[in-house]
């Protein structure tokens, strides 16, 4: 009897791993983008502040999940304008920009029911800007301008079928604004906020089985 209850109590211990599943997982979302302004120093001490307009754009990703744990790539586009102000609340610039930005997370999913499962997640990502010839400056280019950041994810999807999910969730970039290429501006800490919708097609799902 002894032996049996260690046999039971090993069996229900290993049953959330053994139940886990492992997915294959790519993702098409619609994707925001609101950037808090901050304020940047050029050499000669001349301190302006810039911002970004708020947009749309596109993301794709793809996910793999197991036991919970689930690792994801994802690519975004968003087109947008930037902006630069003097401390006088005066314009100075404003030209558009292309921002692509690739995101490299490890979310864990909550399981509450079969279909719902909420998720949290941390990562980093690469952001490119590209801003082209700047109107108003005399046809100047902003250049190519690339830094990471830090990023915190949240959200849920819901199941609605073997294979296709919804997904809503946000991610909140913690890093620095961009230089746009200029070595004689120094930029400051800004968030971005991207909140998130779309399809989750499931490629593959696999469910480990228990033996008697």
């Amino acid at each position: 009897m002894k032996r049996l209850l260690i046999v039971l109590t090993g069996l229900l211990l290993m049953a959330p791993l053994c139940a886990a599943q492992s997915e294959h997982d790519l993702s098409t979302l619609a994707t925001g983008n609101f950037t808090t302004s901050s304020l940047g120093e050029f050499n000669n001490e001349t301190v302006i502040r810039q911002s970004s307009r708020n947009s749309a754009g596109v993301a794709a990703g793809y996910e793999y999940w197991r036991h919970g744990n689930g690792y994801i790539v994802e690519f975004s586009y968003t087109p947008t304008d930037s902006r630069l102000w003097a401390l006088d609340n005066s314009m100075l610039l404003q030209w558009p920009i292309q921002r692509y930005k690739i995101d490299y997370l490890y979310n864990r999913r909550f399981r509450l029911t079969k279909d719902f499962n909420p998720y949290l997640g941390i990562g980093g990502s690469q952001v490119v800007l590209w801003g082209g010839s700047a109107p108003g400056n005399h046809g100047a280019y902003s250049g190519w301008d690339t830094w990471g950041v830090l990023v915190a994810a949240g959200g849920a999807k819901l199941r609605v079928s073997p294979r296709i999910s919804f997904k809503i969730g946000l991610l909140v970039d913690v890093g620095k604004a961009s230089t746009y290429g200029d070595r004689t501006y120094q930029a400051s800490q800004n968030l971005m906020f991207e909140p998130q919708v779309g399809v989750v097609w499931t490629l593959k799902r696999k469910e480990a089985k228990t033996h008697p």
